[in-house]
């Protein structure tokens, strides 16, 4: 059938040239060459009838028109329309621990055990790892932390509901952290400083969006909500953390330059003992607590070392919470999600 429609062409084509040479020829007499053309149009007429039957009879034959010029197109079997997907961001995929729930923990040894990110604990324990698509969305001067410290442990507390408000916090969409790119560098000096003494870093928390501070607020608002109290502030009002400053409303987490943090010992695996666990809000947090021992005094003072000497401050009221002195974005809070 091709075949036909393009013999049908090559006639209409020739027709064509024979009708302009006939009206060239007999351009002086005019009923000759009027005649002449009308004959050949006459005849285009029938062929292109032909061609348009031959078209009908052939579905595979595509037919496209460009102004006068009609271009004829052997197509294979049709595609269905397909949308063209924008280019998405690259990601990539990180084994992460899942949430634990601590509602059973007894003593502060079970708790360590329980919330530790020991992936050989987890599969003993019959726990599947999560896994984690990074978005790979953050703002220049940001990165993901695990990927410059790879070897520290992490335990994102926000991302679970083992935290003191005892639920997810908004914005904490991955158990990930996350940090400006010159924090991160400091870190990881801090990091190896530690490996070299036997201990690794064990991240709780870095960047913190402002929404997940706005959370915060609201949840210091309801009265009625005190599920994580004898946990975590068990010797404070609710209504009080903010004024005692364990809760800030504009906080230095949301700036991309705060970590909060401890130190596990890398034979055992284990938490070193601090003397109070992360996020307890109450006067064992404190450097220069009375409340804790000498031994005790003397972990949170290995960790104080290691993250002073690279650039970090520590806060009084919080043994596990350093920010970088000289932060690249002193001034700016951010509120891009964790993920």
């Amino acid at each position: 059938m091709f075949t036909l429609v393009y013999v049908l062409l090559a006639l209409f084509i020739l027709s064509l040239l024979a009708g302009i040479t006939a009206a060239i020829r007999f351009r002086k007499n005019r009923f000759r060459s009027i005649g002449s053309i009308l004959l050949v149009l006459l005849i285009n007429v029938l062929i292109w009838f032909a061609i348009s039957y031959a078209y009908d009879q052939s579905p595979g034959l595509g037919i496209s028109g460009f102004g006068e010029k009609w271009i004829f197109t052997e197509s294979k079997d049709p595609q269905p329309d397909v949308p063209v997907q924008p280019p998405q961001a690259e990601e990539s995929v990180v084994p992460a621990v899942p949430p634990v729930d601590q509602s059973e923990t007894g003593s502060e040894h079970e708790e360590d055990v329980a919330v530790g990110s020991d992936r050989d604990h987890d599969a003993e324990a019959g726990i599947e790892e999560e896994t984690v698509i990074k978005k790979r969305q953050l703002p220049k001067g940001f990165v993901y932390l695990d990927e410059v410290i790879p070897s520290a442990l992490y335990d994102i507390r926000y991302y679970s509901d083992y935290n003191f408000v005892g639920k997810p916090i908004e914005g904490y969409k991955a158990p990930l952290a996350i940090m400006s790119s010159k924090a991160a560098e400091a870190l990881a000096a801090v990091n190896q400083d530690l490996e070299d003494q036997g201990y690794v870093l064990k991240i709780y928390d870095a960047y913190r969006p402002k929404k997940a501070v706005e959370h915060f607020i609201r949840w210091s608002k309801d009265s009625q909500d005190s599920a994580m109290k004898e946990t975590f502030y068990p010797d404070e009002e609710k209504e009080s953390l903010f004024k005692r400053g364990y809760i800030a409303k504009r906080s230095g987490h949301t700036r991309g330059s705060t970590v909060d943090l401890t130190i596990v010992d890398k034979e055992t695996g284990n938490e070193v003992d601090m003397g109070g666990v992360f996020d307890f809000l109450g006067d064992i947090s404190a450097h220069g607590s009375k409340l804790i021992t000498a031994k005790q005094a003397a972990n949170r003072n290995i960790l104080k070392n290691a993250m002073v000497k690279q650039g970090f401050e520590p806060y009084s009221k919080e043994w596990w919470h350093y920010t970088l002195h000289d932060e690249p974005f002193p001034k700016q809070y951010f509120d891009f999600d964790v993920e």
